[in-house]
């Protein structure tokens, strides 16, 4: 489940920004992808799937929303999510078979940190070692083949920083932000776009995305607003 595709529904649909954050040092841009970074956006050949319990909380100019349930992968589509709780304040609310269907259409198990960008990224700058251990990296990242098109759009505006372990080769996080103003139609702009997210191991050596936090400034038919979203992801099993 994307978070972009997922929970940013709106009238502008925001995508993850995968971007830099300050660094103390910058010791110049590294020749090629290094092994530690290319190793840890590689998303293995595996057909394992993962069945997992969401909560997403939502605010943007139509009201606040708070989602919770359970998502399995493996089951036969239309039957993959499970909706268990639902507070919903919008003037024109979900109700809990609505928000069933909008899960459902992104229902596919990718929760995985390595699928945030494809590893030939460029631009990569080695920033040294991270505060708590792991090693910082800065680079532009690049969508992988199956992303929508606003997403790719929106990549080539952005600039990435990621931790990495070094003993597990694992991403432990990724901070972004949106470098310039992105048109999305005649009447729409994300003016900024600030995206964070947290990665937990898992047993088979895959990390997934813990948490995710998204704040978007967005403009659409003259008016400007704050999209605010969070995302949890918990209780990870293996299915199928």
């Amino acid at each position: 489940m994307r978070l972009s595709a997922a929970i940013l529904s709106v009238s502008l649909l925001v995508a993850p920004a995968f971007a830099q954050a300050a660094a103390q040092s910058n010791p110049g841009p590294a020749a090629g992808v290094p092994d530690l970074l290319k190793r840890a956006l590689a998303a293995p050949a595996s057909g394992q799937l993962f069945a997992y319990d969401f909560e997403d909380r939502i605010q943007d100019k139509d009201g606040q929303r708070v989602v919770k349930g359970r998502i399995d992968p493996s089951r036969k589509a239309g039957d993959r999510v499970t909706i268990t709780y639902l507070e919903d304040q919008r003037r024109k609310p979900y109700d809990v078979k609505k928000a069933d269907q909008k899960y459902e259409e992104n229902a596919t198990g990718d929760i995985f940190c390595d699928t945030r960008s494809r590893e030939d990224v460029t631009g990569v700058v080695d920033k040294g070692e991270a505060p708590g251990g792991g090693r910082t990296f800065g680079f532009i990242p690049k969508p992988e083949p199956q992303t929508e098109k606003m997403v790719r759009d929106l990549m080539t505006k952005m600039s990435a920083e990621a931790i990495v372990d070094e003993v597990s080769g694992l991403l432990r996080s990724f901070n972004a932000t949106l470098l310039k103003a992105h048109k999305v139609n005649l009447f729409g702009e994300v003016k900024q776009a600030t995206f964070s997210a947290d990665c937990e191991a898992l047993p088979n050596g895959r990390a997934y995305t813990a948490r995710t936090d998204l704040t978007a400034l967005i403009s659409t038919m003259g008016r400007t607003y704050t999209q605010k979203t969070i995302q949890l992801i918990s209780n990870v099993r293996p299915v199928g």
